[in-house]
């Protein structure tokens, strides 16, 4: 947990228990048990499957005051600690480091927001295509194929703009232009990445021109969730309309879709 009480990363033998609080699952054995934390808070969210280029780790957690829980059982056990600054780049201010985590985490929002998009519109292309599958069963799908069609389209245009769908293999990203959840992620790595080669970027406050590129991405994809949000709001109702009159079931939206910012 960080000084103000709020749950950095949760670790837990119990799989219910990891996905309830939405945390990680690890394993245990009789005896010492030993785990270590990388210093970062959750990386981002990406599509079962994706195929990317770019730093997907941990936000990197900022110097300060944190504490570690163990619960076991009804024994409960806390303990404090300090996270403290690289000596080695002393000119790194705690100004500069609050400034690197809060830009690095609305980087990681808004690629866990474009995750969802996209995950959303699989699901109600899914649940199309099943819905369709019981009309034509039904010798209703006449009256429902253009809906469908319609919202098909408009579903596979929007994920097209979100992500790469041609990506087969890690060499593809070179053959195929990235799109917004790439460079996205690109962003988040030069802000919070591991320093190196091919990711990465210096430590403390993001240059200017990262938050400059920053807001360029920020209005790509607000235009991006008006088409998303324009789907769910109208394409999407008139479907289930035409379907309940049809007597078939509608598509209902996935748990975790929403009208995603």
């Amino acid at each position: 947990m960080d000084a103000d009480g709020g749950v950095v990363r949760v670790f837990a033998s119990d799989s219910a228990a990891a996905a309830e609080a939405d945390g990680e699952r690890i394993t245990k054995a009789a005896g010492l048990n030993r785990i270590a934390w990388t210093l970062a808070y959750a990386g981002p969210e990406l599509p079962e499957g994706a195929v990317v280029w770019g730093y997907t780790g941990g936000v990197k957690a900022p110097p300060g005051r944190y504490s570690v829980r163990m619960t076991v059982g009804d024994t409960m056990l806390e303990r404090a600690f300090e996270l403290l600054p690289d000596p080695r780049i002393p000119e790194v201010t705690a100004a500069g480091y609050a400034a690197q985590f809060r830009v690095a985490i609305q980087a990681r929002d808004s690629i866990n927001s474009i995750t969802r998009a996209i995950e959303d519109l699989a699901a109600i292309r899914a649940q199309v295509e099943t819905v369709m599958e019981r009309a034509r069963v039904a010798a209703t799908d006449a009256e429902l194929q253009a809906l469908a069609d319609t919202l098909a389209d408009k579903s596979m245009a929007v994920t097209e703009d979100l992500m790469q769908t041609r990506n087969r293999s890690n060499q593809d990203p070179i053959r195929f232009p990235p799109r917004l959840d790439n460079q996205w992620l690109e962003l988040y790595g030069r802000i919070t990445g591991v320093d190196g080669y091919i990711s990465g970027g210096a430590e403390g406050a993001p240059h200017p021109g990262t938050l400059e590129r920053l807001e360029d991405l920020n209005v790509q994809w607000e235009a991006v969730r008006i088409r998303y949000t324009d789907l769910l709001e109208n394409e999407l109702v008139r479907f289930n309309e035409a379907v309940e009159r049809l007597g078939l079931p509608a598509v209902a939206l996935p748990r975790r879709a929403r009208i995603v910012s």
